[in-house]
C-alpha cells in the first residue's frame, strides 16, 4: 500500500489527482492546511474528500477553543478523520483528540516546532499514554499556564490511585468562550490560575 500526502490548496486540482490516485492503487491522505482561520463547513469538505477517494482526511488548523471542539466534533464517530488543533489555544484538544474520535493524533518526535505542539514525550505524560471515554478530564486554566507544574502533579497522583483521569494545561485568553463552548462538552473540571 502506498500512502500518499494531498494538500487541499487547489480544490479543483486535488479532486483529479484524487481520482488518478485511487485509479493507480494508491491510498490517500487529504490534508488541509488553513493557519488564518478554521474553514466552515468541515463536514462538507470531508465528504468532498471521501466522494474523490480519500482514506483519510487531516484537519490542522489554528484554534480558538470554539474552532478546536467544531474541529473534534468534525471527527467524533468517524475513523477517517484526524484532527489537529493548532496553536496554544489549541493544545488540551490535541490530547484530548483520539478520546473525542480523531483517527490519529499527532505529536512531534522530539522537540516542538510550532505554538501548541508538544512532542511526543510531552503527549506521553499529558495522556499518561491511554485515554478512553471514561477518562475524566480535567485542567488548569490561565494565560500564561504552560508553564504550569500542576498537570504533573495531578497526572502523578491518579497514575499512583490508578484513577482514570487526566489533567491538561488550557490556555485560555477569553474566559466566557472557553465557558460557553469548552467546558460541559470536554471537561469534568477546571482549576484557574493567573486569572
Amino acid at each position: 500500500m502506498r500512502l500518499v500526502h494531498v494538500e487541499w490548496s487547489r480544490p479543483n486540482r486535488w479532486q483529479e489527482g484524487m481520482s488518478e490516485l485511487a485509479a493507480g492503487g494508491s491510498e490517500s491522505l487529504g490534508f488541509l492546511h488553513d493557519f488564518a482561520r478554521t474553514p466552515r463547513g468541515l463536514r462538507r469538505i470531508v465528504r468532498r474528500w471521501n466522494a474523490a477517494a480519500a482514506t483519510q482526511s487531516r484537519l490542522p488548523h489554528i484554534a480558538a477553543h470554539r474552532d478546536s471542539v467544531r474541529l473534534l466534533r468534525t471527527a467524533q464517530g468517524r475513523r477517517d478523520v484526524v484532527a489537529v488543533p493548532m496553536g496554544e489555544a489549541g493544545l488540551p484538544c490535541r490530547v484530548l483528540a483520539l478520546r473525542r474520535g480523531s483517527a490519529l493524533a499527532y505529536a512531534a518526535a522530539e522537540a516542538a516546532t510550532a505554538p501548541g505542539q508538544l512532542s511526543l514525550q510531552e503527549m506521553r505524560a499529558l495522556s499518561r499514554g491511554r485515554l478512553d471515554r471514561r477518562t475524566r478530564i480535567y485542567g488548569v486554566i490561565g494565560d500564561p499556564v504552560l508553564h504550569s507544574l500542576s498537570p504533573v502533579l495531578h497526572n502523578a497522583a491518579y497514575a499512583a490511585r490508578h484513577v482514570n483521569s487526566v489533567y491538561v494545561p488550557i490556555p485560555v485568553r477569553e474566559l466566557r468562550d472557553f465557558l460557553k463552548r469548552c467546558l460541559r462538552w470536554i471537561w469534568q473540571g477546571s482549576a484557574s490560575t493567573l486569572p
